[in-house]
């Protein structure tokens, strides 16, 4: 059925196509393990995100500072609130789903010689495949020809 633990490699991966299949897994009852989560990838220009970042770590509560909303400076830390913004995380099922989740900066010592899971054809775009389909089916009206009618008089 599954797998007993099952360790993703963070490398090259988008940072929200990653976060939904590994929320889904967990949700299912996997025990996943995420490494190398400095390595993972933002889409957009570099710029805007690092803007983004920066506003959302200034953001605190004006009364009380210590009371939140608290913003983590670790890519391991940013991914696993990616992922619980997934899951139904203040229910149980959901709670127990991001217990099963663990994510680290680098490759700890018992993980640097397990065999790790590539998921980079989540990471690919799907659109190219639409668009070059509509191009084939485009093609293929261009090259059909409609007989024209005779007019009877």
């Amino acid at each position: 059925m599954f797998e007993k633990l099952i360790v993703i490699d963070c490398r090259g991966h988008l940072l929200g196509r990653l976060a939904s299949f590994v929320a889904k897994e967990a949700l299912a009852g996997q025990k996943i393990m995420l490494v190398r989560a400095e390595d993972i990838n933002i889409s957009g220009s570099f710029m805007r995100n690092k803007l983004n970042l920066l506003m959302k770590r200034h953001k605190r509560m004006s009364t009380n500072p210590r009371r939140g909303p608290f913003h983590h400076h670790s890519p391991a830390d940013m991914l696993m609130r990616t992922i619980r913004g997934m899951l139904p995380h203040k229910i149980y099922k959901g709670s127990a789903a991001l217990q099963r989740i663990k994510a680290v900066d680098g490759c700890p010592a018992p993980f640097d010689k397990v065999k790790k899971l590539s998921l980079i054809h989540i990471s690919e775009p799907t659109r190219l495949l639409s668009i070059s389909y509509a191009v084939f089916c485009l093609k293929k009206k261009k090259k059909k020809k409609t007989k024209k009618k005779k007019k009877k008089k």
